[in-house]
């Protein structure tokens, strides 16, 4: 489970995708730049998807948040961390 907790992770998709949401699953996933468990949310009344993958992590002494929706370029844990770190990267490049 996410060190934050469900919770946090809730409020988390809340704040960035503004709906609820209910805890479905974890899932670990091992990518090059990133290991550890997603967890999967249903979404409650999203416009356009009906799940979304969340995870966070330390940054030093700050928490990261990661909320990606269901998609069709993702469609599973893995495909979210990977979208989430391909983003991150493109931020960083320009």
């Amino acid at each position: 489970m996410d060190d934050a907790g469900v919770d946090a992770l809730r409020e988390a998709i809340k704040n960035i995708h503004g709906c609820d949401s209910r805890w479905q699953k974890s899932v670990p996933v091992r990518e090059t730049y990133w290991t550890g468990e997603v967890q999967v949310f249903r979404l409650i009344k999203h416009a356009s998807a009906k799940r979304c993958f969340a995870w966070s992590y330390l940054a030093g002494s700050d928490r990261r948040f990661h909320a990606v929706l269901e998609g069709p370029t993702v469609d599973s844990a893995a495909s979210a961390v990977r979208a989430a770190i391909a983003s991150r990267e493109r931020t960083v490049l320009f």
